[in-house]
């Protein structure tokens, strides 16, 4: 009996990932932890005005006032600290809840992508995106929340140095605005070297993995030598660039310092000046020099915000790949359900290639990303480009007929596990058809296929659990004396 399924499953094409949809079912949360922002700011800025009128009181011999205003401030600071807390079980109560949802996604997704994509691509690729990005986005938007705020309340300060003094204040501003222009251009320059940063490391955690996964092939093989050198060189490659960028980012990091040093300077020389000339008070020259380190914190929250705003976009690029179908092919599965499948399988005329793909430079990734961007083309941007095809067999015919034992016997590499892999469609066939009971196997359902067919391969995964645990994957209901019968046997 064939049902035809209300939707095509696992057709995962049509799915998008938007980070936004996992932090919207936390709106209190997130209200509560923006309100605590908000009366951060306040406090910060309140301490600020309370120190300058500290420092004014002490400068014109109100003793008892600035005793008064100390006392305040400890109160405030107290009151600070209390909040603090409250403020950092929010973040984690969010933190939790909504990285959890994302990774399980994530997860999920990633059962829906096809094996060959697995194949062509090194296992790191899957593991940083699953583990490693979710995070990278959550973490990122808490600190964009925390340096808004530090953003807003160095535009505050800033600005009542404005009050105090016109010439002054225009100088901070332009120290400011001299610093964020060049924090763009570094940044921009910094994200596109990260990108090159994050394929190189995915190489070398990928060798990592395989090698603590085969080691008993290693040994057996004596192998060792070779995979150490080799573990040598991708480590070398992957920490040259990463010292390549870091010294990069060093380099005009120190440039937009030795620039704000340098007009701090001419701050403090200003005020001097005006001092002399009667036009500054020395309550409010000391005002200006106590906060002037608040340039830095208005170059350092427009920095951190451009910089976690670009971390955000380039872990939803990586983490979207996986939905995309386009670099990862994702698992495609017809609508036709069947209750019962007898077991007959046909191959009709089936051909099927490895296709060797090369990773391609990203400087011309960029280049082709401008020029499309200009000419309003929205084609997604290939990362990796075919460079052959390895064809395993073609026009292959053969049936199997139900309750039979068939044995395929060849050199390695003839295609033996290939043709598993086709009949349960870990792979898909590039032309010809393979049928299940008549039915095209492309038609069938995702659990027709999966719950009617076993692949045992030759070498089987234990997790990380018991033996137990283990067994229970494939029947969540065995009994111990079933479970006892299945080691024996």
């Amino acid at each position: 009996m064939i049902n035809q399924s209300k939707t095509n499953e696992v057709n995962l094409k049509n799915k998008k990932f938007n980070f936004w949809q996992y932090f919207k079912p936390h709106k209190w949360l997130i209200a509560t932890y923006i309100f605590m922002q908000v009366i951060f700011i306040a406090i910060s800025v309140a301490m600020t005005m309370l120190g300058a009128q500290f420092i004014a009181k002490v400068t014109t011999g109100a003793y008892q006032t600035a005793i008064h205003i100390l006392l305040i401030e400890l109160v405030i600071y107290i009151a600070n600290r209390v909040l603090s807390y409250v403020d950092h079980y929010v973040y984690y109560q969010l933190e939790f809840r909504v990285t959890k949802a994302m990774c399980f996604d994530i997860v999920e997704q990633s059962f829906g992508v096809a094996s060959k994509a697995y194949s062509d691509h090194n296992t790191a690729n899957f593991t940083k995106r699953i583990g490693d990005d979710p995070y990278t986005i959550f973490e990122s938007c808490n600190i964009i929340v925390g340096r808004v705020a530090s953003f807003i309340n160095a535009t505050i300060v800033v600005g009542y140095i404005f009050f105090v003094s016109l010439p002054v204040g225009l100088v901070c501003l332009a120290s400011a605005l001299l610093g964020i222009v060049i924090n763009i251009y570094r940044k921009n320059k910094v994200r596109k070297m990260q990108k090159e940063n994050h394929k190189r490391n995915e190489k070398y955690s990928s060798l990592l993995n395989e090698v603590v996964r085969s080691e008993r092939d290693i040994k057996s093989l004596n192998l060792e030598e070779k995979l150490v050198e080799q573990a040598k060189s991708t480590y070398n490659e992957d920490k040259q660039y990463s010292i390549k960028t870091g010294l990069f980012d060093y380099r005009w990091w120190s440039i937009q310092q030795f620039c704000g040093y340098i007009l701090n300077s001419v701050v403090l020389i200003l005020g001097i000046k005006f001092l002399d000339m009667g036009l500054l008070t020395l309550a409010s020259f000391m005002i200006i020099n106590q906060n002037r380190g608040y340039l830095n914190d208005l170059i350092y929250g427009f920095e951190q915000i451009y910089t976690q705003y670009n971390n955000i976009g380039l872990a939803v690029e990586r983490i979207s790949e996986l939905y995309e179908d386009d670099e990862y092919e994702l698992e495609k599965f017809g609508a036709v359900s069947r209750h019962h499948i007898d077991g007959k399988i046909e191959f009709k005329n089936v051909g099927f290639s490895y296709i060797e793909y090369k990773q391609r430079d990203e400087k011309e990734i960029q280049s082709e990303k401008k020029s499309n961007k200009r000419q309003h083309i929205k084609a997604k941007v290939p990362t990796r480009v075919v460079t052959g095809k390895n064809k395993v067999f073609e026009n292959l015919s053969f049936e199997i007929q139900p309750n039979t034992t068939v044995a395929f016997v060849g050199k390695s590499g003839s295609g033996k596990s290939t043709i598993l892999n086709l009949i349960s469609k870990m792979y898909v066939v590039d032309n010809g058809k393979i049928t299940i009971d008549g039915v095209n196997i492309n038609s069938l359902n995702k659990d027709t296929i999966r719950s009617s067919i076993s692949l045992v391969n030759q070498f089987p995964y234990i997790f990380d659990m018991t033996i137990k645990e283990n067994l229970l994957l494939a029947k969540p209901d065995a009994t111990d004396a079933e479970l006892e019968q299945v080691i024996k046997d």
